[in-house]
């Protein structure tokens, strides 16, 4: 793939849905040294791809949006609604809280 300058780099990351789809976000990145550009400002897009994954850290959580919980929050969730479906099966089982039209 060709060299590009900034604004074509940007292009190209948005084209592929990539964060740092602006030449804003391009210019940070290079500042920051983040990517890689040649002596005349060229930047290599495949290099340059590889070299934004590795370097930029992970977007933080927008505020109100739940983290993915932790194992453990995930096991105590599992086991009440396992407790929870016991439970209304032993009432099903022993006709506990069914009308008289109902039972089978």
């Amino acid at each position: 793939m060709a060299w590009m300058n900034q604004s074509e780099y940007a292009r190209h990351r948005a084209s592929r849905g990539l964060p740092g789809g602006t030449r804003q976000a391009v210019s940070q990145a290079v500042r920051a040294g983040r990517i890689h550009v040649d002596a005349d400002g060229e930047i290599d897009p495949v290099r340059a791809d590889v070299e934004w994954a590795r370097n930029s850290a992970p977007p933080p959580t927008a505020r109100g949006q739940r983290r993915r919980p932790a194992p453990a929050d995930v096991e105590r969730a599992v086991q009440r609604i396992a407790d929870a479906v016991r439970d209304e099966m032993r009432r099903i089982a022993h006709g506990v809280g069914m009308d008289e039209e109902q039972e089978p």
